[in-house]
């Protein structure tokens, strides 16, 4: 119950320090529609081209998802981001990306191509399946944060990822769940914005990029705590931290 207690309390205090780096890094809340824009650009350009065209728009997705990760390190560290920070950003992770992406897309594919295929044919296998996919996003939950916060192999972040979520389960998944089913509402159905111009849409996607980039500052700096700590340390930190107010 202590535990609990005290996680609650670094829950709020996590909360706080993200709306500050929010609100001081506003900004970059105009590169996230830069980021749509040229996935848009490059899904429009290249949509019809068959597999040439998946690689290259699989290549834009990762160079935004990159670049995003590089501005997201820079806001839990304390930094103000720059246009110039924008610029060089797509440079630092665009390889971990790929590689990470590549590797996810492969195991999938075979899940699809044949296991998932398998599992059709059996009673209940469209049940199992969903299990299944939900089992992986929760395992590989923690992957944006392994990519920038980490120095492993990219083929190695798929452990440290399981691992992780054997660790700190409840304490990364509970603020997770609801921080996604939130995002879930507000971004559904609002990605073509561009060409929607129906106020409550248009509402909810500001209000939904907003959520994301507070909510990736806020999973940033919650995996850092419980990424350097035990459950052990970090009961102490968090008495130390009730002390200190």
């Amino acid at each position: 119950m202590v535990m609990v207690k005290l996680m609650i309390r670094y829950y709020i205090n996590t909360a706080i320090r993200s709306f500050k780096a929010l609100t001081k890094n506003w900004q970059a809340l105009f590169y996230l529609i830069v980021y749509f824009l040229l996935l848009y650009i490059a899904s429009a350009s290249v949509g019809r081209i068959a597999i040439i065209g998946g690689i290259i728009y699989a290549l834009a997705v990762s160079a935004c998802a990159g670049s995003w990760l590089y501005l997201v390190e820079n806001m839990i560290n304390g930094n103000t981001v720059s246009i110039e920070d924008f610029k060089y950003s797509f440079k630092p992770y665009f390889v971990r990306v790929i590689n990470v992406n590549f590797y996810l897309w492969l195991v999938l594919m075979v899940y699809d191509l044949v296991i998932a295929k398998i599992l059709g044919t059996l009673p209940y296998g469209g049940i199992i399946n969903s299990i299944v996919y939900v089992c992986i996003w929760v395992l590989l939950n923690p992957l944006p944060e392994l990519i920038y916060q980490t120095y492993h192999s990219e083929i190695q972040l798929f452990g440290d990822s399981f691992q992780f979520i054997k660790e700190n389960f409840p304490e990364w998944m509970i603020p997770n769940v609801i921080f996604g089913a939130l995002l879930y509402y507000l971004s559904s159905g609002n990605l073509t914005f561009i060409f929607n111009f129906n106020a409550i849409s248009i509402l909810k996607l500001a209000l939904s990029l907003i959520l994301f980039m507070f909510v990736m500052i806020y999973r940033g700096i919650l995996f850092r705590f419980l990424n350097e700590s035990s459950r052990r340390s970090r009961l102490f930190k968090l008495q130390m931290m009730k002390w200190m107010k």
